[in-house]
């Protein structure tokens, strides 16, 4: 058996066989979110997965998908209705502020505030996900926690935020074909982040 860069062991193989794991994954949340209603389950099986099987090294991605997915359904769908309410409600005020706003100042302001609205509501969604795969709480608990936490954090949280944006600029202006592999990579750079947050809260976390 070949030692260095290129044995089985080495960074090469270990760079292939976490790229694959980052594509599963993703194709794994992207295909669990068509029905919508389950995206909020996807997404904590996507945090979990990641956290678990790329960043920890343990498990396996399609088992502890489908696992983490069973197991937080309830809280998650619950609390992804909750603020998929919010985001909607969101949406609409763009859609009115571009119908009926005339063009000029006061558009532009609205407009670039209520966009920024959008962004800072997908990442306490992002908290949201991470709390419920790591703490036994209702949805209701899940989603005022992962807010406090956001607010108390506010300089993690804006982190976040620039990485949702890089992202997009990446699939946007780089290659769409990004996008195959982004909803994993993303999760992985929030678990590098969300679990520095939580690491104060880790007496009170599900079994790891």
């Amino acid at each position: 058996m070949r030692n260095g860069f290129f044995s089985f062991e080495g960074p090469f193989q270990t760079f292939l066989s976490h790229l694959v794991d980052v594509f599963i994954l993703s194709l794994l949340w992207f295909v669990f979110c068509v029905p919508v209603v389950t995206a909020g389950a996807a997404t904590t099986a996507l945090y979990d997965s990641v956290r678990r099987v790329l960043d920890e090294g343990r498990g396996y991605v399609v088992k502890t998908f489908m696992t983490s997915f069973k197991n937080n359904f309830k809280e998650s769908t619950i609390a992804w209705l909750i603020e998929l309410l919010i985001f909607v409600v969101l949406f609409l005020d763009q859609l009115i502020i571009g119908a009926f706003i005339p063009r000029g100042q006061l558009y532009m302001i609205l407009f670039y505030l209520n966009a920024f609205l959008l962004l800072w509501v997908m990442v306490w969604q992002g908290y949201t996900f991470a709390y419920i795969s790591r703490f036994e709480d209702t949805a209701f608990t899940a989603v005022k926690n992962a807010l406090l936490i956001f607010i108390s954090n506010i300089g993690w949280s804006l982190l976040m935020l620039v990485i949702l944006i890089g992202a997009y600029e990446v699939v946007i202006r780089v290659s769409p074909f990004f996008i195959v592999i982004m909803p994993a990579v993303i999760a992985w750079l929030g678990v590098k982040i969300i679990e520095r947050v939580f690491q104060k809260l880790i007496p009170q976390a599900k079994e790891p």
